[in-house]
């Protein structure tokens, strides 16, 4: 019953997000800009998404061998191209992280925590650099322009970061975590998945590869919005792009919308427009880089049907 209630509030509100982007856009003015557009801008925005898309197997296999878990960079980059299929067209009970997670499950539980583990701070590393980079961009444009949503964005983010800081420093200050794990309380998966992370301090040169492959996977991911941006209107807008991503991307994560279709456009389109920005171009520009992603999927969904559909594991993923 909970399923299907939040199912449906997901329809409605990619549903009322939809038709709020249908009569607030000049689609006449959208379709010219469309036809205007360069076609070797969108090849470009086309293979900064494939590149993103290598880099992102690259990094999640730096993350497996933290574990002693190795596979090989194809395998990777075929799974990654899998999930992000199913992630994105097919209404299955298993997610595209979710099948990561099933390719690289084994049966005792270390191996089980480990594929959870590797996916997990795949995706939270990689929100972490997003976060890093708009902040950045925040302190400038709110420095130099006094721009309102960089305010906005920092004063969410200082609080939250400091909180994060002084938890972490806590917990290790008063050795919070031992008293925690060996609680009757505690969750055996937690204690799997804490026992994992100390892995991660023997291996500091691949952490900081995981972060540099980061901020180069949305390095890619801003220039593909820039190039598209450039032709349109003439400007780049690198550091406006950077910030109002680290908003989409919060965004997405919400579990308000199906796929974050409607919703995180309209996210994108909405805040670009506080930086000159015309609701025609921001809406063609998150298309086209919807767009852009397509063959990534088409890719997926070839090599899906080759692989076959996968099969939950005995106990779930």
């Amino acid at each position: 019953m909970k399923k299907k209630i939040l199912l449906c509030v997901k329809l409605l509100v990619t549903s009322l997000v939809v038709y709020w982007i249908v009569v607030s856009v000049d689609w006449k003015q959208a379709l010219h800009y469309i036809e205007d557009l360069p076609f070797h801008v969108f090849a470009i925005a086309v293979f900064a998404m494939l590149g993103g898309w290598f880099v992102s197997a690259i990094k999640w296999g730096q993350l497996l061998k933290i574990h002693e878990q190795r596979y090989g960079l194809p395998d990777l980059t075929r799974w990654y191209g899998i999930a992000f299929f199913i992630s994105q067209f097919l209404p299955s009970a298993i997610g595209g992280d979710a099948y990561r997670i099933y390719k690289t499950f084994g049966k005792d539980g270390d191996q089980k925590t480990v594929a959870f583990l590797s996916v997990f701070i795949e995706r939270l590393t990689g929100f972490a650099a997003l976060v890093m980079i708009g902040g950045c961009v925040a302190i400038y444009l709110w420095l130099t322009r006094d721009d309102k949503l960089s305010a906005y964005y920092l004063m969410i983010l200082v609080p939250v970061g400091v909180a994060s800081i002084l938890g972490v420093v806590l917990v290790y200050a008063f050795n919070l975590s031992e008293k925690i794990l060996n609680s009757k309380y505690c969750p055996k998966v937690l204690a799997y998945l804490v026992k994992h992370m100390g892995a991660y301090k023997y291996h500091l040169g691949r952490c900081v590869n995981v972060m540099l492959f980061s901020f180069l996977f949305h390095g890619l991911m801003i220039l593909a919005y820039a190039v598209l941006v450039h032709a349109l209107v003439g400007e780049y807008k690198v550091m406006e792009i950077a910030i109002v991503l680290s908003i989409t991307v919060f965004v997405s994560m919400l579990p308000i919308s199906i796929g974050g279709y409607g919703v995180v456009d309209g996210a994108f389109m909405y805040f670009m427009e506080s930086y000159g920005l015309d609701d025609s171009v921001g809406i063609v520009v998150a298309l086209l880089i919807r767009l852009a992603a397509l063959p990534i999927s088409l890719i997926g969904s070839v090599l899906y049907l080759l692989e076959g559909k996968p099969k939950i594991p005995p106990g779930g993923v």
